[in-house]
């Protein structure tokens, strides 16, 4: 029988951000931790199923900010989201636009 390495915590990143969220206006840019646009004080208030595990995720991640836009604003991501195996890349261009995952309910964009 095998038997991997314990490690404390080990998952505790998992389907977390780590980037920035860049808010494009007419007037310009305005650049967001994942935090200020989940609307959340740490990572811990973060329920389970907003944690992301694919790029469409993005958009029930941020869909505090997603919904309150006006059709002039995008939101993009640039950044890593961490896995079982690491940090993994992630670059959306537009978030808002991402089809909703099933079961996060409202309208698919």
């Amino acid at each position: 029988m095998m038997l991997r390495e314990w490690r404390m915590f080990a998952g505790a990143g998992v389907g977390l951000p780590q980037g920035q969220f860049t808010v494009h206006r007419a007037v310009g840019a305005v650049i967001m931790s994942p935090l200020e646009v989940a609307g959340l004080p740490s990572y811990l208030a973060l329920p389970i199923d907003r944690r992301i595990a694919a790029p469409a995720d993005l958009r029930a991640f941020a869909a505090r900010l997603c919904d309150s836009l006006h059709e002039t604003a995008r939101l993009s991501f640039e950044g890593s989201v961490g896995t079982h195996e690491g940090r993994q890349a992630l670059t959306v261009d537009d978030v808002c636009h991402v089809p909703l995952p099933a079961g996060h309910g409202g309208p698919s964009r």
